[in-house]
């Protein structure tokens, strides 16, 4: 087991998320779920799982067009971080 991790509440977390991202297609529950299982548990391979589920729903969801602008304005912004 990874220290810090409970594979029993991390693989109930992520039940229940997946149930609301495929069973009930509520998305924002599922990812308000994924998101919690990704904090309390960050190592657990349920996190892993996790982060791939919301990037199907962010592809699902938001056009390809925005998601491209919005990467572009955070590269930006990171990089200007860097600059200051």
């Amino acid at each position: 087991m990874v220290p810090g991790t409970d594979p029993s509440a991390a693989a109930l977390l992520y039940a229940q998320a997946y149930a609301s991202h495929y069973e009930t297609m509520d998305l924002v529950t599922a990812l308000g779920a994924y998101d919690e299982l990704i904090t309390a548990h960050p190592v657990a391979p349920e996190a892993a799982y996790s982060r791939s589920q919301i990037m199907n729903i962010v592809n699902l969801v938001v056009p390809a067009k925005d998601l491209l602008a919005a990467h572009l304005e955070m590269v930006r912004r990171h990089i200007q971080r860097g600059e200051d």
